[in-house]
């Protein structure tokens, strides 16, 4: 494969080359503190040299508007990493609600794919969820979801659709869905726990529940976290492999 070097070429490169960074700068499995900045921009220039043929990038000049235009290709190119990102973010929060929990929300690490410290679990999920979503071929789908965006933000141009704002709802919905079902058992466990502590303190008084309830809920949680695992894999497996056909219809 050969490209003509010329101003139209050049054009052309340069715009899916902002598209295909905005998308691979803000996916979660490519972003800050996971893979280095040296691979990113390999990544990026590669994609770009193939997509260049393949998008159909109608001929433009170096103009003024061009750094509009290529502006309005990262956004894009931003938006399409971000829809990936809010798939997992809902995993992200559900480790959250059961860290609140069991208690674990004062415990935080360093969560290098979001830049900010998270807590135990959240961190967990985090990446369990990045792990099935490159098994699941997430990162094939957003290669795809570039060329296929082309349909939907057409290049060169500086409008965006109002099918935008309904993709955005939608992902936005689904991350508190996923949330509340991902976190919906172990949290559910957690709560039986806390009316059995306060049972048992109202029938025995003279037993200290907040001492002994707060390992009991921790050991409870962690197991209810281990006893449903499978099942979350398998749940979180099936969100993402749909995904495809989610985003499909969104474009």
């Amino acid at each position: 494969m050969s490209l003509p070097l010329t101003e139209a070429t050049l054009v052309a490169f340069l715009s899916v080359l902002g598209r295909v960074a905005g998308a691979v700068l803000s996916s979660p499995f490519f972003r800050r503190g996971q893979v280095p900045v040296m691979i990113r921009a390999a990544l990026c220039l590669t994609l770009s040299l193939f997509l260049t043929p393949l998008v159909g990038v109608e001929a433009s000049r170096l103009d003024l508007v061009f750094p509009l235009r290529l502006a309005y290709e990262v956004l894009v190119g931003l938006l399409l990493g971000y829809l990936f990102t809010l798939v997992v973010s809902g995993v992200t929060m559900a480790g959250g609600l059961m860290d609140f929990e069991m208690g674990f929300g004062l415990a935080h690490v360093f969560d290098p794919n979001a830049g900010v410290f998270s807590s135990l679990l959240a961190r967990f999920y985090t990446m369990l969820a990045v792990l099935i979503f490159l098994l699941a071929g997430g990162h094939h789908l957003l290669v795809v979801s570039i060329v296929a965006s082309y349909r939907v933000f057409p290049a060169g141009g500086l409008e965006f659709p109002l099918i935008l704002s309904t993709a955005a709802a939608k992902a936005a919905a689904e991350v508190f869905v996923v949330a509340v079902r991902v976190a919906a058992p172990v949290v559910g466990a957690l709560f039986v726990a806390d009316v059995v502590f306060g049972l048992v303190a109202r029938s025995v008084p003279q037993l200290n529940v907040f001492v002994l309830g707060i390992p009991l809920k921790v050991l409870l949680g962690l197991l209810a976290v281990a006893v449903t695992m499978p099942a979350t894999v398998v749940f979180l497996r099936r969100i993402f492999t749909g995904f495809e056909g989610w985003l499909a219809g969104a474009w």
